[in-house]
């Protein structure tokens, strides 16, 4: 229920209520915070009726720290072209008729901020790499909303921290070096550590892959999706395994295994525990932070701490508390669509976890099955599409997905052994080449997706109330004596 109302203070902070109203929001948790110690430290607390007090309390402060994240990123917007200093911040990104890259201001009054620079010159621009410094002239704009769907660009960039957007023409740039001393220690680590994966990607585009499998390869193991092609995009869309792409708890639950597999029986120790986290919050780092393996790391953390303090917790309450921590450092991200999506598909998991456990292909078609009642509605919502053929793909992508990265991760690390290192890169480009193949004749097959353009929010509830019938059905005992 907190995190419930957590995330409605959120969305009407940010909605509706002015940032001039900061300062009163904060005086108001104050209060809040004083009348719940107070009432805390008396007996009358244990009631029934009092379970019901932190609720103000958590609304306003929810609604403080979405104003005080609204100042912050309320910042005046140049109104004439000016020269930066910047330093290149992620691997760029072809867009059209020119290169987007994100970028960090090092020099000025808007030093620290990030902004995505649209680069004429792509050829150019193609060639950055993470630290690369460069001087641009360009006017900086706040990220507006583009297209006639649902998706919010705006909020996506604002989710992500970016302020700015901004086109650079050509000739209107050079490169200079930059000094990061201006920088916050985490941006100078996220630098680094966006260094050291355009460095493992290198890696990888010297194995023998073809350019279609090295795409995969990248997204699925470094969330490196600059490679797809559209094509290969929407083939992955149109056969609902778009999620395989991304990186999310599927894929961080393999590295973490493959980590506890290097301890052997050591991994109830808590200094083991500690190491293995640390090295798996070391790998969402560098790989960006995505929000679904942010949300996947969090809970890991969790639960080890549950493990190793020898408590038993409800499923749903580690998925709970991630969200409330995960939106207190960031209220913006309650808007993020891969945010939204994770916990959904988490929370459908946890739904179906008893049923059918006899039965383990019955068990996970049956998580396939929530999974996908869930999602959709916000899939159609967003993207105006629906893939009909998503739970007979997701039978071999959750495998396959698995699989990929298991053995992307052994090239990786045996890519210099002479004999060894070809025989995996060759049976990783033909595991991918044949997934690809798979997935393309899915898509290919009649109505594949069913398209739901400009879909309105009446609609998105409305599709939420069928799978909410149809998941209690399943979920009731006249369904469960087919298990």
């Amino acid at each position: 229920m907190f995190t419930l109302v957590f995330a409605i203070g959120i969305a009407i902070a940010y909605l509706f209520i002015p940032i001039w109203l900061t300062w009163w929001t904060i005086l108001l948790t104050s209060l809040l915070t004083a009348l719940f110690a107070l009432t805390f430290s008396r007996k009358s607390f244990l009631s029934s009726a009092s379970a019901f007090l932190p609720m103000p309390l958590v609304f306003s402060t929810a609604i403080m720290f979405t104003l005080i994240q609204k100042n912050l990123h309320d910042i005046p917007v140049p109104t004439l072209p000016a020269s930066y200093d910047i330093v290149v911040f992620d691997e760029p990104q072809k867009g059209g008729k020119t290169t987007n890259v994100n970028v960090v201001i090092v020099s000025g009054s808007y030093t620290g901020m990030e902004a995505r620079l649209s680069f004429a010159d792509t050829a150019s621009a193609s060639l950055f790499i993470p630290g690369d410094g460069l001087n641009v002239k360009c006017r900086l704009q706040r990220p507006r909303d583009i297209g006639d769907s649902n998706f919010n660009y705006a909020q996506y960039l604002d989710a992500r921290g970016i302020m700015f957007t901004g086109y650079v023409p050509k000739r209107q740039w050079h490169g200079k070096l930059s000094k990061l001393d201006s920088l916050s220690l985490l941006q100078r680590a996220s630098i680094g550590l966006k260094l050291l994966r355009h460095r493992l990607l290198s890696i990888l585009h010297k194995q023998n892959l073809k350019h279609g499998s090295l795409a995969v390869v990248s997204a699925m193991t470094f969330g490196d999706k600059t490679m797809l092609t559209k094509q290969l995009h929407n083939t992955y869309n149109s056969a609902g395994a778009s999620h395989a792409l991304a990186l999310s708890g599927l894929h961080l639950t393999a590295i973490y295994f493959l980590l506890t597999l290097l301890f052997l029986r050591r991994t109830n120790t808590w200094y083991v525990k500690g190491i293995i986290l640390g090295l798996t919050w070391a790998y969402v780092f560098i790989v960006g932070m995505p929000s679904s393996a942010t949300r996947a790391a969090t809970m890991l953390t969790i639960y080890s701490i549950i493990d190793i303090s020898n408590r038993r917790q409800p499923p749903l309450h580690p998925l709970l508390l991630t969200a409330t921590l995960m939106m207190t450092c960031n209220p913006a991200i309650l808007f993020d669509v891969a945010f939204q999506l994770s916990f959904l598909a988490v929370l459908s998991i946890i739904v179906a976890s008893g049923l059918c456990t006899n039965r383990p292909l019955l068990h996970y078609l049956m998580f396939n099955l929530h999974i996908f009642l869930l999602t959709f509605p916000l899939i159609a919502y967003y993207f105006g599409n629906i893939p009909t053929y998503f739970l007979f793909t997701n039978v071999f992508v959750t495998p396959a997905a698995t699989l990929i990265v298991y053995l992307s991760i052994t090239t990786l690390a045996l890519s210099t052994v002479p004999i060894l290192g070809g025989i995996l890169s060759s049976l990783l480009d033909l595991l991918v080449t044949t997934l690809n193949s798979c997935l393309s004749f899915i898509s290919h097959l009649p109505y594949s997706t069913i398209s739901i353009p400009d879909m309105p929010l009446a609609m998105l509830l409305l599709l939420y109330g069928i799978s909410g019938v149809i998941v209690n059905y399943i979920l009731s005992t006249n369904f469960r004596k087919f298990c």
